[in-house]
């Protein structure tokens, strides 16, 4: 991993608003560097519901009747940024709907962005339609009439974000691309039974390789911190070079060989980089464990106690990515930042026999390595 080509990367994955998701994804196909890309749609419960937020900690999906699924809920969601500059405002719960449906912000028919909604069929989008039964006054004739309404945002369950996961096998790191993102809601039965969800919109994202800086965010007046979950079994696969197992197996190895420079913490604390970086001793702790045998001599037969360094069982399962979104106020555009990456592994005992699941520790993109040993 150098450090001059692993940040020329960031900085050029930063500028790809103008790039449509289809031409983003292109472009990393064809990169021979990438050697995995994984797709994941990822529903967030919890971005846009106040300060207080619903504390939801659900891992597993639900999947409704028709078979569409709400994807599980991040592990936590932490308001960075609160900046009440409206005296009238009430709160901020939905905070993030009311900027979307603002007919300054651009919003397209597909998570692909092809098909821009214009001015004249935004309402259509923004605003509900329902049909009730009437009379034209004058011939007493039964009609059916069309009425609009606005949108409860109460109906917004979550926003469901369109991104990647992929390798870059030249700077041994994984990587997310943030693409587009959706309010969705709950469809129903006739008897209010869930049956399946729908994305109203979609939304485009500008992907930001650096964390935002919440004293320069002067136009951020809203700025929310999330873990969410990748589970490498959800992936869609996009490009498969090598199996997922074997380029978690180079990454481990390449962390290993890097571990007296590379920058890792234990413990994550919101978006605060005031933490003391791993060791090298404890990065190899980490994956290797003292341990002794006891080896007989050929020639005395006697036993004897030897120490060895065991190799300890992982297989990393799932990415613990940790984002940060930030609305734009001024330019009405949402900004999608990667905070840190951990890497989260089922741990075994010799006899395969599952210990436990938890990350192994947390990796910043945007710094990398150690500024000194």
């Amino acid at each position: 991993m150098k450090p001059v080509a692993f940040f020329a990367l960031l900085l050029c994955s930063a500028n790809v608003l103008a790039q449509t998701p289809a031409e983003q994804i292109a472009k990393l196909q064809n990169d021979p560097n990438i050697i995995w890309i994984g797709e994941f749609y990822r529903d967030y419960e919890d971005l846009d519901n106040g300060y207080e937020g619903r504390n939801i900690d659900r891992y597993r999906p639900d999947t409704l009747p028709d078979g569409s699924i709400l994807h599980a809920h991040s592990q936590k969601t932490s308001i960075l940024k609160l900046e009440r500059r409206l005296p009238a405002a009430d709160d901020w719960q939905h905070y993030f709907w009311a900027q979307i449906i603002d007919s300054r912000t651009k919003i397209f028919a597909d998570a692909d962005l092809s098909q821009p909604i214009s001015d004249k069929e935004r309402k259509n989008y923004v605003m509900g339609k329902d049909t009730v039964d009437s009379f034209d006054p004058e011939t007493f004739a039964s009609i059916k009439a069309v009425w609009e309404y606005e949108l409860n945002p109460e109906n917004i369950r979550a926003y469901r974000m369109r991104q990647l996961v992929y390798y870059n096998a030249k700077e041994n790191m994984y990587y997310n691309l943030p693409l587009s993102i959706a309010p969705i809601t709950i469809e129903g039965d006739k008897n209010g039974n869930p049956i399946g969800t729908k994305p109203l919109f979609w939304l485009p994202i500008i992907a930001s390789s650096t964390p935002i800086n919440l004293g320069k965010a002067d136009n951020m007046p809203f700025i929310k911190s999330v873990q969410m979950h990748f589970p490498f079994a959800d992936a869609k696969v996009l490009k498969e070079s090598k199996k997922i197992e074997a380029v978690n197996q180079i990454w481990r190895e390449s962390i290993i060989a890097e571990k007296d420079k590379i920058f890792a913490v234990g413990i994550l604390y919101l978006d605060n980089e005031n933490q003391k970086p791993l060791s090298s001793k404890e990065i190899n702790d980490i994956f290797f464990a003292p341990d002794t045998i006891i080896v007989m001599d050929s020639i005395t037969f006697m036993e004897h106690v030897k120490p060895i360094t065991r190799d300890i069982n992982t297989d990393i399962t799932e990415l613990r990515i940790n984002q940060t979104f930030g609305w734009d106020d001024k330019k009405k555009t949402l900004t999608v930042s990667t905070y840190s990456i951990a890497p989260i592994v089922n741990r075994y005992d010799d006899n395969r026999n599952l210990l436990y699941i938890g990350p192994l520790f947390y990796l910043y993109p945007h710094r990398c390595f150690k500024t000194a040993k």
